[in-house]
């Protein structure tokens, strides 16, 4: 092999070298932005409303929660941010939980509804919305307390304080 032909083939190899690197950056990349992306469209209380306490109760219009659908929303109790969602069952009750469970709550993935279920997005499981608050433990979502009075859902703050432990 001539000097010329050496020179030419490290050049190569190296032009090779750069382009695999590269190739492997934009790859990488790709997959992270993805992820990130899969992450928050599974994370349902990402763009949720924060909710403030007054005088120690949380205060929802039933008009705001009456169609069925899961309404979730964050509320910060000092430096922890929790998530909670509101849903009227297919039997009509009004039920309220903490947007985790005592299986999953490390994944802090929360749940998603479809139809008349709530879908953990950690393991999959499925909870029919009328049993929220009647059946517990496990990864069933966990249970807060409300009070109906006219037109108005009331939470207490420290109801949801007590359930702070989950979102550390």
């Amino acid at each position: 092999m001539t000097e010329r032909s050496e020179k030419q083939a490290r050049f190569t190899a190296k032009s090779d070298h750069r382009l695999r690197n590269r190739l492997l950056v934009a790859a990488i990349v790709v997959l992270a932005v993805g992820l990130l992306g899969w992450g928050l469209s599974r994370n349902t209380t990402a763009g949720s409303p924060l909710v403030k306490a007054e005088q120690g109760q949380i205060t929802l219009p039933l008009a705001q929660v009456n169609d069925g659908q899961a309404h979730f929303y964050r509320y910060q109790s000092g430096a922890t941010s929790m998530a909670f969602f509101v849903v009227r069952g297919s039997d009509g009750r009004i039920r309220v939980a903490l947007d985790t469970c005592d299986a999953c709550y490390a994944a802090k993935k929360g749940y998603r509804q479809h139809g008349e279920v709530m879908i953990c997005n950690n393991c999959e499981q499925q909870f029919p919305t009328v049993k929220i608050n009647e059946v517990s433990g496990g990864c069933n979502p966990v249970a807060v307390p409300i009070q109906l009075a006219g037109d108005q859902l009331t939470i207490a703050s420290a109801d949801l304080d007590r359930g702070a432990r989950y979102f550390h």
